[in-house]
């Protein structure tokens, strides 16, 4: 939940490819993506970041746009609706 408000925010994020990050999270688009435990690369991401408020600002962007685009509450529960049909 943390990542989606977050780029619900704006903000660019820098995380793991863990469970449903890498569907919330474009990899190189509106954040970047990591190996869990790969934190050289995730240091690496979060300096070019913060040195490059431009790339941060587009990055933040294309995150809000992603998340108010395909996680509104109707699709949510539409989503879950389905879900819950599919299992009688």
């Amino acid at each position: 939940v943390a990542i989606l408000e977050a780029c619900a925010s704006g903000l660019p994020v820098v995380s793991t490819r863990h469970a449903g990050i890498t569907d919330v999270v474009i990899e190189g688009s509106s954040g970047f993506l990591v190996d869990e435990g790969d934190i050289d690369n995730m240091a690496e991401y979060v300096y070019r970041l913060l040195s490059n408020p431009i790339l941060a600002d587009q990055m933040g962007t294309k995150a809000r746009k992603h998340i108010m685009e395909n996680y509104d509450m109707e699709s949510s529960i539409g989503n879950l609706r389905s879900i819950v049909a599919n299992c009688f």
